[in-house]
């Protein structure tokens, strides 16, 4: 329980102390997070992950609410968000942000600056938001632009060194993140070239883009390189609960008894065929 947070708690406490918070191997956020790392460290272990795992429920419940309709406090049960209650993970903070982007203006240039904290999410939720500011609202874009520069810029600045340990610790994770990622990358397990795999995620990426924002958040995750399977704490609102629960509790007892992570990807394919489903019915929105 909660070793995703003990290895965010380790990193701050590393970083206060003055030293190499990638030192730890399963360092992988980029240095902007390292400063809410170090405060994470300032309260015990024990009592911090406990106020993160309330925190998180807290924050999914009210996401669930945007996103959703009704009985929202199913969701909890929804295996994604029980792992990341678990582990002391940070998906549902960052999927509470998200639904901040539909507001347009400074606070969706906020929520999406520090969305980038943790790119693989920011790659499934930004990419739809980004062409339509790009079109229809170039004031947030250049906002959030500017805010991501300032987030990413001020550690560039202060640690320069961070960087290159940042980007040695990721570089040296990609081989294995890819073959646990949500969707098609999740087939390197069987062997499928890699060439084949990118070549179908691009597509999937940039078809997304012009559909339905929920559409466009199931493509991503099916095109995501290297994310988790429980990135699919996005995909709340994608598809009913009758359909992402279900899958969701038997795929993860499927992994359980044959020890294969490979189940996991048919919550993202639930979601994905659902959404496509919908855009058959209905038109485009762009």
């Amino acid at each position: 329980m909660g070793y995703d947070f003990s290895v965010f708690w380790e990193v701050g406490r590393l970083f206060m102390q003055g030293g190499n918070p990638y030192a730890i191997s399963d360092s992988f956020y980029p240095p902007a997070a390292v400063y809410f790392f170090a405060l994470l460290s300032l309260v015990p272990q024990k009592i911090g992950f406990l106020l993160l795992a309330g925190i998180s429920a807290v924050l999914l419940l009210l996401s669930a609410r945007k996103l959703d309709k009704g009985n929202s406090w199913l969701w909890l049960f929804y295996p994604p968000s029980m792992f990341i209650f678990a582990t002391g993970q940070l998906d549902i903070i960052f999927l509470y942000l998200s639904t901040f982007l539909l507001r347009g203006g400074l606070v969706a240039a906020i929520s999406g600056s520090l969305l980038t904290i943790k790119p693989q999410l920011a790659f499934v939720a930004l990419p739809w938001f980004i062409i339509r500011w790009a079109k229809n609202d170039r004031n947030t874009l250049i906002k959030w632009f500017s805010l991501t520069a300032f987030l990413h810029g001020v550690p560039l600045v202060i640690h320069p060194h961070l960087y290159s340990k940042w980007l040695a610790n990721t570089g040296a994770a990609v081989s294995w993140r890819l073959i646990v990622s949500p969707g098609v990358f999740l087939f390197g397990n069987l062997n499928v070239p890699i060439v084949i795999l990118a070549a179908i995620a691009i597509f999937l990426a940039f078809w997304g883009l012009f559909k339905k924002r929920e559409t466009s958040i199931t493509a991503q995750l099916m095109a995501l390189p290297v994310g988790n399977w429980y990135s699919n704490i996005f995909a709340i609102g994608t598809a009913p609960k009758t359909i992402l629960i279900p899958v969701g509790v038997v795929a993860s007892i499927i992994v359980v008894l044959t020890k294969n992570s490979f189940p996991f990807f048919f919550i993202t394919l639930a979601a994905f065929i659902y959404r496509v489903i919908k855009e058959r019915k209905k038109a485009p929105s762009f």
